[in-house]
């Protein structure tokens, strides 16, 4: 009689004969998924810290411009750029240049014509000496001449801050620049003289041995003086007038004749001029 663990044995003998007289199961091929198409975008690094390389998480690389292109239009902006900015700065710098030429030509156009008001409207003074008097003794002798100066405005503008002086002295020859001081004794101050007005300075006087000495030719009788004032525009120089003038004597008429001095005669910067070649005169020779 079988045994139990013999029956078992055949039933499993049986299922495996079953198994193998199956037909085979067929077997279909796997076909692999397709890719993410919106797989997230990564940065990977490259060698350079300012370009990078796109790729997506499979490491496919996706088209993208190359480093070199990247650099030459990134170049190519900066050279229109420095351009761009260079044509700016250099508009800017024209306007500059051609304002300040309009500037100085104004300004140069505004001086002109301010020196030419100043030249034709302001205080011009000038002397007029003149003998004013002479006495005479019982014989009908001069014993004393006076001289004065009538001093005249030609401009059209008054004087502001007007001083007059006057002198007259015989000399044993004839007298060099430094020997026509002011007159302190004789100073006018604070004159007013309006335009086209005239006014007379005090008087300075010649008597005994000194004009009989000149009456003789034995001395040079000079008379002199000079004014200093202002004019009435702003910022202008101090102005001046200096005269000289030779008394002669007539001695058929008994009488003097008053005349131009060839020197010191000036007025304004004519003065600097002279008064610098008479000191260069009275330098010693080297």
């Amino acid at each position: 009689m079988p045994s139990e663990q013999d029956s078992g044995t055949d039933k499993q003998c049986l299922h495996d004969a079953q198994v193998m007289n199956a037909s085979p199961i067929e077997s279909k091929p796997v076909e692999p998924s397709a890719p993410d198409a919106t797989a997230s975008i990564v940065i990977e690094e490259t060698k350079d810290p300012h370009i990078h390389k796109e790729i997506n998480k499979n490491h496919t690389p996706i088209p993208s411009i190359d480093e070199e292109s990247l650099l030459n239009r990134i170049r190519k902006t900066d050279r229109w750029m420095i351009l761009l900015t260079a044509v700016i700065a250099g508009t800017g710098i024209l306007g500059w240049v051609v304002t300040c030429k309009q500037l100085n030509a104004m300004n140069e156009s505004n001086r002109i014509n301010r020196d030419a008001l100043v030249s034709v409207q302001r205080a011009f003074v000038f002397p007029k000496p003149q003998i004013i008097g002479a006495m005479r003794d019982a014989k009908g002798n001069i014993t004393l001449l006076s001289f004065a100066v009538d001093w005249e405005n030609s401009g059209s503008t008054p004087t502001k801050d007007l001083t007059v002086n006057i002198d007259s002295k015989a000399f044993d020859a004839p007298p060099k620049g430094d020997m026509f001081p002011d007159n302190t004794r004789n100073l006018d101050n604070s004159l007013i003289l309006g335009p086209k007005a005239t006014i007379s300075s005090d008087s300075t006087r010649v008597f005994g041995e000194e004009l009989k000495s000149f009456q003789d030719g034995k001395k040079f009788l000079f008379v002199w003086g000079r004014a200093r004032y202002r004019d009435i525009f702003t910022d202008t120089a101090i102005h001046r007038t200096r005269f000289v003038y030779e008394v002669s004597w007539n001695k058929q008429a008994g009488a003097p004749i008053i005349m131009h001095y060839h020197m010191f005669n000036c007025a304004d910067e004519e003065c600097d001029h002279q008064e610098q070649e008479e000191a260069a005169s009275r330098q010693p020779a080297k």
